[in-house]
């Protein structure tokens, strides 16, 4: 793993770290802190420590859309 990259929590895949002024987007991580609470306990449960991939962000966001929740 590079200094630049991290693992996504989800899917374990490494990604670069988006800027802080970066929107959600596929291909890069987030921190967790800035994932909404409801998708982040889909995750994680409460932990705020890791990162999240653009990628599983809509996968998650397609899988609640699927479920009507």
């Amino acid at each position: 793993m590079s200094k630049e990259n991290k693992w996504c929590v989800r899917c374990k895949e490494e990604f670069p770290v988006a800027p802080e002024s970066q929107r959600l987007q596929m291909g890069w991580l987030f921190p967790l802190k800035r994932v909404p609470a409801r998708i982040k306990k889909r995750i994680y449960g409460d932990k705020t420590s890791g990162y999240l991939c653009g990628n599983c962000w809509f996968d998650i966001l397609d899988e609640i859309d699927e479920r009507g929740e």
